[in-house]
Parts: structure tokens; sequence; C-alpha cells
């Protein structure tokens, strides 16, 4: 019975310990602005629209395009009302090069553009996950992603 009670243990315990590749990380308390890990990067099609999950990495038309972090997200949570919509800015790595830019559709920023030329791409951010509730989910967290417009400069 002993030896039995043990192996009912060590199983459940080892199972707790696996990971499922689809299972969604636990929250973290680092700042949004640290990277994340990179992933190899994958073939997309020369222009058009690309969905990309945070520390994912695409290649367009022979350039990689890096989902690299979140600088700032100060929007307001769905199913609140707010008095600001808030901001929010990502960085991508296009061709090598770490690039700043804003989310549309939360007011002007003069200082992060939407859109930007390098490697012989331009970039657009087209939308951002939607900011998460502040209590989360029985799920947990949504994957972070940007959804980006990219075509030949």
């Amino acid at each position: 019975m002993l030896v039995r009670s043990a192996l009912v243990f060590v199983l459940a315990t080892a199972g707790c310990a696996t990971s499922r590749p689809d299972a969604v990380p636990p929250a973290s308390s680092e700042t949004a602005e640290t990277p994340a890990a990179e992933t190899p990067a994958a073939e997309v099609p020369a222009a058009g629209t690309v969905r990309i999950s945070l520390g994912e990495a695409v290649t367009v038309a022979d350039v990689p395009v890096r989902f690299d972090a979140v600088t700032e997200d100060s929007r307001c949570p769905p199913d609140v009302n707010c008095v600001w919509a808030g901001r929010a800015h990502v960085r991508l790595v296009v061709g090598g090069e770490p690039v700043d830019l804003s989310v549309p559709g939360y007011g002007p920023n003069d200082t992060v553009p939407e859109t930007i030329t390098r490697g012989g791409l331009t970039v657009r951010v087209l939308s951002m996950t939607p900011k998460a509730p502040d209590t989360p989910s029985a799920g947990g967290p949504e994957p972070l992603w940007v959804e980006l417009d990219v075509t030949r400069a």
C-alpha cells in the first residue's frame, strides 16, 4: 500500500511539472518592456497583413521582423469607462534595427510614429491585443500580439 501511494504521488507531481506547448505561461511580475524570448522566424508573404505574437519573428521579403516588447500600455481595459483612452507603444526589430511604433486609435503622438521604413519594408501597426481586464480570467491572460501592415518600400 505504501509503495502504491508513493507511486501515485510521484506520478501526480511529475504530471504537474510537465508543461504543455499550448499552455499559457503564468503572469510575470516583470515589466512589459522586458524583451520576450526570441523564436525562429517564420516565412510569410512578401507583403500584407501579418500578426506576430510577443517574441515571435517572421520574415517578410527576406527581412526579419520581430515583436520585441511593449514599451507603453496605458490603454483603458475593456468594459471600463475611462476619461482617456490611453496610449500603447511597441518595439519591433526590423532588419536587425529596433524601432518603437505607436498603436493607432489612442490619440496622436508626435514622438512615436505609427509607420516606419526600414530594411526595404514599410511597417505600420494596425492593432494590438486588447488590454487585459484588471481581473484575470479563469483561462489565463490572452497572448499578446500585434497586427502589422507590411509592404515593400
